[in-house]
């Protein structure tokens, strides 16, 4: 009984210790890391280190009154960035589900990009993404029919995981200057991904 006991014990301790591989948690899921990471995710909080050492909050560059951007990562570990107008209710429309009405202002696209960081511009519409050996990074992958600029011509993006839950994801990495960027993701979904 003592032998089954230390057993029950030794697997318990496994599993909670083994499940706290991030900064900020959880502790332990019942979830894998792909089910959690699988939604459709909107882009809450995004800081820019620059060379300076300040932090400037980015925001409001990526979130405007006009578009936001929608992250949505799959169990099939396929990803898309699309630019989305804010319909109210939570609801969204892009410029391939718009309707006849939807006026999709070219000159309100192109100012819209501008201001979107480089790194998320490079990997924007489409790619894979996958984890690391050990689980602690994200690695996005773009489309490379999608490279068209040198600067767009990294292959590979590493996003470090700081909290996977199923309602938050905080990530960092380091853009092509070697500055930390951090992003807070928060799921537009009540319901779990099914796909």
């Amino acid at each position: 009984m003592k032998l089954k006991n230390f057993a029950i014990v030794a697997i318990a301790s496994t599993l909670i210790l083994g499940a706290c591989k991030y900064e900020e948690g959880p502790g332990i899921s019942l979830r894998s890391k792909t089910d959690r990471v699988a939604n459709e995710w909107e882009l809450v909080s995004y800081t820019y280190d620059s060379t300076e050492g300040s932090k400037t909050n980015y925001l409001d560059r990526v979130n405007t009154p006009e578009f936001k951007l929608l992250f949505t990562m799959t169990r099939s570990n396929r990803y898309t960035i699309d630019m989305v107008k804010p319909l109210g209710d939570g609801k969204y429309e892009t410029s391939h589900t718009g309707n006849n009405n939807a006026q999709w202002d070219s000159q309100e696209i192109t100012a819209y990009l501008s201001q979107i960081p480089g790194h998320i511009r490079n990997m924007m519409n489409q790619g894979a993404w996958n984890f690391d050996k050990r689980h602690f990074k994200i690695q996005i992958f773009k489309e490379l029919s999608y490279v068209d600029t040198m600067e767009s011509q990294v292959l590979q993006h590493d996003w470090t995981i700081v909290k996977l839950k199923e309602k938050e994801m905080k990530v960092w990495g380091k853009d092509a200057n070697n500055n930390r960027f951090d992003m807070t993701f928060k799921p537009i979904n009540d319901e779990s991904y099914w796909f």
